[in-house]
């Protein structure tokens, strides 16, 4: 029997354009807490969107749709793109043949930035041929930081057939920095920092869930963070590792360590 989740979903909620940052950082929060829960389950959702997101009373945010998830090390096809333009990973786009639960951080990245950004402001949803998508995809960390590296050029070089590698006006056309316009100055470097840190193009170099929680938790509104479940003798082990020590880990956490 599945839950009955009465608030629609994040993608309804986005229809009247996006939220507020602090809305964002509790939707996004919870989000990144269900990403380390996958983890440490050894599951891949592969397909994080908004409208895959739904909203219980005070914005609960309940992740559904499984029907593409994986086992993590499980071989995946790799003649097909799997998840959804505008969210998943590099190495989704890649069509890698194993994944890590670092593609599910990317994806919540996305929907972070889809949550307090205006429309396809950063990565275009629209379609396009497989190798269209693919550059649009492997663009990610080139749009997040302004540069497409020799190093990354390498890197996917022996993956990609070279009409499926972005240009370099492409990488470098939309950085991430000129699409935070709407977002009040004050807050511009705390975006883009952690959006910077989770939208690496290596998935080792990534954030850490717990730690892209612990950065979101004094954004969001007081009674929000209130309502949040403290953490469990397992994420409270895991988030002095991805913290740096316990002192970290129960600065970054407060009442919820």
């Amino acid at each position: 029997m599945l839950e009955l989740v009465a608030g629609g979903t994040l993608l309804d909620a986005l229809g009247n354009g996006p939220l507020s940052l602090a809305a964002g950082a509790h939707i996004a929060g919870q989000l990144f807490r269900a990403v380390n829960f996958f983890r440490r389950n050894n599951i891949i959702h592969r397909d994080l969107k908004s409208g895959n997101i739904l909203l219980g009373p005070g914005n609960r945010v309940v992740v559904s749709d499984f029907d593409l998830c994986a086992v993590v090390g499980q071989h995946v096809a790799t003649n097909t793109v799997v998840g959804t333009a505008g969210f998943y990973s590099p190495e989704q786009a890649m069509s890698a043949p194993t994944l890590t639960s670092a593609a599910d951080t990317f994806g919540a990245a996305c929907v972070y930035a889809r949550t307090i950004l205006p429309g396809d402001s950063l990565f275009p949803l629209d379609g396009g041929d497989s190798a269209t998508l693919r550059r649009r995809a492997l663009t990610a960390q080139a749009r997040v930081l302004g540069t497409w590296t020799a190093e990354d050029e390498r890197a996917i070089g022996a993956s990609l057939r070279p009409t499926d590698r972005p240009a370099a006006s492409e990488a470098s056309s939309r950085p991430l920095a000129s699409c935070l316009a709407t977002v009040p100055e004050a807050k511009r470097q705390f975006v883009l920092s952690l959006l910077q840190d989770c939208l690496r193009y290596r998935p080792a170099q990534r954030l850490h869930p717990l730690a892209a929680l612990s950065r979101l938790l004094p954004e969001m509104q007081d009674e929000d963070r209130a309502r949040l479940p403290v953490l469990s003798p397992g994420e409270k082990s895991e988030a002095v590792a991805a913290l740096g020590g316990e002192a970290r880990a129960k600065s970054g956490f407060g009442n919820m360590y």
